[in-house]
């Protein structure tokens, strides 16, 4: 009951800076569904909206990730993700490698991932000097007894050329079944200058397809 109360308020709160605040804050809504294929691989599919402007559609995409664990610290994984922006007739096609260290003290776990993709940004996607490696470190805290996971990251974007990105995000995992998550997040994103950027809200629900508890 402390777990879904403590939701409640989180999502109320942040709400109402959507909603009464902030004009320009956008929104991302998704269902990720995770099903363990075979022993120490993972199938991840997640669907998902992104609203902006007061509720206005812009991108609705599909993307899907296969990862291994390779060893207790180290995953690797492989993703292709399908977005279709509205209003604007265009697809694009974003596939990406992931190398995934990681390394848990007690409550807490560290996690650093580097990934290599086909583009960053929308506007020189599929064109020469468009790939680029992206950098990640995040710090998750699993609050005892609650079921509650915080975490803050911070993720270097890093295409060819002058087009830097850094997002900074918070957040927080509620377990509300041994099968089901609700992820609530927070992050800025900068482009080249801390005083160009965008603020963007997301809530995500986890679902596992299969049949092992994990409490």
């Amino acid at each position: 009951m402390r777990r879904l109360t403590i939701l409640l308020v989180v999502v109320v709160g942040l709400l109402n800076k959507a909603y009464t605040q902030d004009d320009d804050l956008r929104l991302r809504m998704g269902i990720e569904l995770e099903k363990e294929v075979i022993e120490d691989l993972t199938l991840e599919i997640l669907p998902e909206i992104r609203l902006e402007h007061k509720n206005q559609l812009k991108e609705s995409l599909l993307e899907s990730t296969l990862t291994y664990k390779m060893h207790k610290y180290l995953d690797v994984a492989g993703g292709y993700r399908l977005s279709i922006e509205e209003g604007e007739d265009k697809t694009f096609h974003r596939y990406a490698l992931d190398f995934l260290p990681n390394y848990k003290w007690h409550s807490f776990k560290v996690k650093y991932r580097l990934r290599y993709t086909n583009y960053v940004d929308r506007e020189v996607a599929d064109s020469e000097g468009s790939h680029s490696w992206r950098h990640r470190l995040k710090l998750d805290y699993k609050i005892p007894k609650l079921g509650i996971t915080t975490f803050v990251s911070w993720e270097h974007l890093r295409p060819d050329g002058d087009r830097k990105k850094n997002r900074y995000m918070g957040g927080l995992k509620v377990k509300l079944n041994p099968y089901s998550d609700v992820v609530l997040y927070y992050f800025q994103q900068h482009k080249q200058s801390k005083s160009n950027y965008q603020e963007i809200l997301g809530l995500t629900f986890k679902i596992e397809l299969q049949g092992k508890d994990k409490s």
